[in-house]
């Protein structure tokens, strides 16, 4: 019996319930054959029965078409009557089989198990797996046992066929040359009811495009159009603790401002985990909703401010909610699409950061997902383009039937915690983005993937070419995506995303992927008649690409002569005619691109509007041409040799102006004031919401007994002591360190074992060379039944001279107050704690090697950087966020400029989390001021090595060290 349309052809096999034996694909002309294939159904709880198509019987065909084949038949045996109602369909490409099952029998039977197909193929058949690292973000959440769960991935054929259940939770196998697909259904049927078991979907693509047919397979199930948008959420500007009322408040006033400031918008504003259910606290028996309690004026307010600037609203969910009763999940159906309908909810993010709701349990499993695919039905009937996204509830693409997006490898894209340059050294953090390439599902792009957006969190330089990957590059559906704190960026540099945004508006209907070019990384979308290129140059160096209309994918020719406008980088006021010319259809231009750039340019017919006037020219540049010449400067490599005497106190004294403050801490310290008051309040409150994390030096000095200096993420893996530079010299007579029983403990991990000795090794020094040592004496306070760390007090006596340096040799404690007290006059004084410094994360190791070259830097502009990379070998691979080197700058005369900016940020300390990312290049850099033009001076790096996760000797060899003059930015 054979089915046949123009794309493929399906030979059934004989019996009472024909199978599919054949599948001729005439897309590639080849065909795959199958073994003894048949129907199976698996009956009871426990030692199930089987029941196969080969013992049905009164088969009576109902339909017979060239393109679909229906049939009844009974399956009876030992006590079960069922009836089948199988159905075989041609639409397109695709040949689905469709099973009903009914019970006639007078006995309720349980229906275990469906297996759609059980067959041998000669066939090459791959099966598919989930990519997801768990250490990629808060994938971490998720079990290894967990996560080894059955996820339904499509089976391909020699490459150009696909097969397999639609259902997230179903199992498409291959064991060897034997194929299974198998639904766990777990369903009772009563006396006369009936199930449909879901669908199994055979695919014809083109020779090796499999995975291109399975993904066009799961757009036409889907039966809908996924809306494109910009979505911002709150994570980072909160944690699990969530927005208090008047957090939430700032938040919205700050958008208000950026609306009616800059005229910027997102279309969605999602309201992130915590603010309205969380992780920690049972507030709510199964759900742990808790924005009543947060937000006694409801966050309806909220909502509807966000509806008055034209934002719609989105929510955080636990994807756990449903319960095992149909009780809980009735009430979470009635909770969840309230939301939606009272509170404009037009997008919902589900995460498995809070619980995993997929376990081992397949039967379980199938529950839940029936559960979360009605919740998506009804909440779809109150807003049509309602979307949800699915951060790892599983990393089946089939989840795609039922929500809108997956989290693409699972991984979030906060900078030097889960976004670190492992592959190879960059300026900035942030254009590690660049290396991730093309978002694919079975190596095909996919739009409904979504990568987490551009977070601001952390140093903000190079946040418009992320988000110009981002956006104009990957053209995810959910772009431009943004989180964490937006009021971090300089006033100056609102109209810049402002811009952007209205740029992505006006350019959205050609955001189709057209094609990802590997070799340059480049991205290329058009609609046939424009296109629009997201170029990248992922390098040192200065970068050439040719555009030449004629050549490039999709675009059909419309005109002879074809308008390149350069959007990114924004031209200057006298730079307008750099950025556009004229070109043959025929003909090919030149896009110059600085190191590490992302470039936006149009290629469009001639004869519509363009601002400026157009030239014929052979070049386009994303800097002016004067600047461009110089943009990349290799300075060579630097020459190792032993570290002096004054080598080593140098390194020294730089370890003492680094900052180990949350990089957010930092940031918000070296940015002028804006203009506007609701931005300058978002950053007050949320400095004020960090420092209950105990991660700010200031904590031990600012008389407040609430805040504390603790170094629990890294004391277990470092050697690391704290430093205390004084910011003058004082004869320091005594220092005093009071521990604070908060949040951790005053000693980390005390009450299971781990004490302080009887004395901590304390240190002074003038200048960071001669050092005076003295054991401060650790006391404790009894606490019931337990005895505690309360305070180091280390006398260091009549010292013979001032000191302005403090190390002390301690891990693993919580700091409530320091003091140092200087001798005056026989008495001791407190020093002054205004100009205090300190850190925690560093080592007291001296150097092993210091690297060093003479240099000349001729000039300077702005956005000139100096950098200096240390690459380990390739197979090197240590965790990143830790002290490997110091660099600086030095003249004739001994002044020193350290280059304290690095990336990635050494050491790390974040506030909400530290994952342990692996690589093995550091960059360390400094922009170029005037006075350093026309200098003698010596760029030196003094290399520590690994402190911790070195155990391969590749890890203990020392660095390649180089120097350059990079241009990232326009004047």
């Amino acid at each position: 019996m054979l089915l046949e349309n123009e794309y493929i052809r399906v030979e059934l096999g004989e019996g009472p319930l024909p199978c599919v034996r054949a599948v001729a694909n005439h897309l590639s002309g080849k065909s795959v054959t199958f073994g003894e294939n048949h129907i199976s159904l698996l009956l009871g709880k426990e030692a199930p029965v089987v029941i196969s198509s080969r013992q049905a019987d009164k088969v009576k065909v109902t339909a017979c078409e060239k393109d679909r084949l229906a049939l009844t038949a009974a399956a009876c045996y030992e006590g079960y009557a069922l009836e089948l109602a199988l159905t075989y369909r041609l639409e397109g490409p695709c040949l689905s089989m469709e099973l009903e099952i009914a019970n006639a029998g007078e006995n309720a039977a349980f229906i275990k198990d469906v297996i759609f197909f059980e067959a041998y193929t000669s066939a090459e058949a791959e099966g598919q797996e989930s990519k997801i690292d768990l250490s990629l973000g808060e994938a971490h959440f998720m079990q290894a046992e967990t996560y080894g769960r059955v996820d339904a991935w499509p089976i391909f054929l020699d490459g150009h066929l696909f097969c397999g259940i639609d259902w997230p939770v179903a199992e498409n196998a291959v064991l060897g040359k034997r194929l299974l697909c198998r639904q766990f259904t777990g369903r009772k049927l009563e006396p006369g009811e009936r199930m449909r078991a879901r669908t199994l979907t055979i695919g014809a693509g083109k020779e090796g495009g499999a995975a291109r047919a399975f993904l066009d397979h799961l757009e036409a199930m889907r039966g809908r159009k996924t809306r494109r948008a910009s979505m911002y959420f709150t994570w980072l500007t909160h944690a699990w603790e969530g927005l208090e009322e008047k957090d939430f408040d700032a938040h919205i006033k700050t958008f208000e401002k950026l609306k009616e400031a800059y005229g910027l918008s997102f279309d969605i504003v999602l309201a992130d985990a915590g603010v309205v259910e969380t992780l920690h606290g049972m507030y709510h028996s199964k759900y742990r909703l808790r924005y009543d309690r947060l937000t006694p004026g409801g966050v309806k307010q909220f909502a509807d401010r966000l509806k008055d600037i034209g934002t719609d609203f989105g929510v955080w969910l636990g994807p756990d909610g449903f319960g095992e009763r149909e009780e809980d999940f009735e009430k979470r159906l009635e909770t969840v699409t309230g939301m939606v309908r009272d509170w404009n909810v037009a997008l919902i993010k589900f995460d498995c950061a809070v619980s995993s709701p997929l376990g081992p349990d397949r039967y379980r499993n199938e529950r839940y997902m029936n559960k979360l695919e009605r919740l998506m039905a009804e909440c779809r009937k109150i807003r049509p383009d309602f979307m949800v996204i699915n951060h790892r509830i599983t990393s089946s693409p089939y989840i795609l039937g039922i929500l809108d997006s997956t989290l693409w490898e699972g991984m979030e894209t906060y900078p030097d915690v889960y976004l670190v340059n492992t592959d190879k050294p960059r300026l900035f953090t942030r254009f590690a983005s660049y290396s991730r390439g093309e978002p694919v599902y079975c190596g095909v792009y996919s739009y409904l993937l979504e990568d987490h957006g551009v977070c601001f969190n952390g140093e903000w330089q190079g946040w418009a070419e992320e988000l110009v990957v981002q956006t104009f590059g990957r053209a995810l559906m959910l772009s431009p995506e943004a989180y964490g704190t937006l009021f971090l960026l300089p006033d100056s540099e609102y109209p810049r995303l402002a811009r952007l945004m209205q740029l992505v508006k006006d350019n959205r209907d050609l955001f189709v992927h057209t094609h990802y070019h590997r070799e340059t990384v480049d991205f290329i979308h058009s609609d046939g008649e424009r296109a629009l290129i997201c170029m990248i140059n992922d390098s040192w160096e200065k970068a050439v690409r040719l555009v030449n209309p004629s050549r490039i994918d999709g675009l059909e020719k419309k005109a002879d002569a074809y308008r390149v406008i350069m959007h990114f980088p924004e031209a200057g006021p006298r730079e307008e005619d750099s950025r556009q010319a004229t070109v043959p259809w025929e003909g090919s231009l030149e896009v110059k691109l600085h190191p590490f750039a992302a470039a936006v340019v149009e290629v469009s017919p001639e004869g519509g509007a363009v601002r400026g006037a157009l030239k014929d020219t052979g070049a386009i540049s994303t800097l002016p041409e004067a600047i461009m010449e110089k943009a990349s400067c290799p300075i060579g490599k630097l020459s190792g040799s032993a570290p002096e005497e004054e080598d080593v106190k140098t390194a020294e004294r730089i370890k003492f102006m680094v900052s180990n403050d949350p990089t957010e801490a930092q940031v918000i310290k070296k940015l002028p004031p804006s203009v506007h008051p609701e931005i300058n309040q978002s950053r007050r409150l949320f400095l004020e919401k960090i420092k209950k994390c105990h991660v700010f030096a200031e904590c031990a000095w600012d008389d407040n007994p609430a805040t504390a200096w603790g170094d629990y993420f890294h004391w277990d893996k470092l050697s690391n002591i704290w430093r205390v530079d004084l910011g003058d010299l004082y004869r320091v007579a005594r220092v005093e360190v009071t521990l604070a029983d908060l949040g951790p403990g005053p000693v980390v991990g005390e009450e299971t074992g781990r004490k302080l000795g009887e004395s901590v090794l304390f240190e002074v020094s003038p200048d960071c060379g001669k050092w005076y040592p003295a054991d401060a004496q650790v006391f404790h306070d009894r606490i019931i039944n337990r005895k505690i760390t309360g305070a180091l007090i280390a006398d260091f006596g009549e010292l013979p001279e001032p000191v302005r340096y403090i190390r002390m040799h301690v891990r693993g404690i919580l700091v409530g107050d320091i003091r140092v007290k200087e001798l005056k006059e026989g008495r001791l004084v407190e020093v002054p704690r205004e100009k205090w410094h300190g850190n925690n994360l560093l080592t007291a190791r001296t150097p092993l090697k210091l690297f060093k070259k003479s240099i000349n830097i001729g000039e300077t502009w702005k956005g000139r950087y100096l950098a200096v990379t240390a690459c380990l070998p390739k197979e090197a691979q240590v965790p990143l966020m830790q002290e490997v080197a110091v660099a600086w700058l030095e003249d004739r005369a001994g002044h020193v400029r350290p280059m304290l900016e690095a990336s990635p940020v050494f050491p790390f300390n974040g506030w909400e989390n530290n994952t342990y990312r692996q690589g093995y290049a550091w960059t360390f850099r400094t922009p170029v001021p005037e006075n350093m033009t026309g200098r003698e001076l010596t760029l030196k790096l003094a290399w520590y090595g690994p402190c911790y996760g070195a155990d391969t000797e590749q890890a203990k060899a020392f660095p390649e060290v180089e120097g350059r003059l990079v241009t990232v930015h326009e004047p």
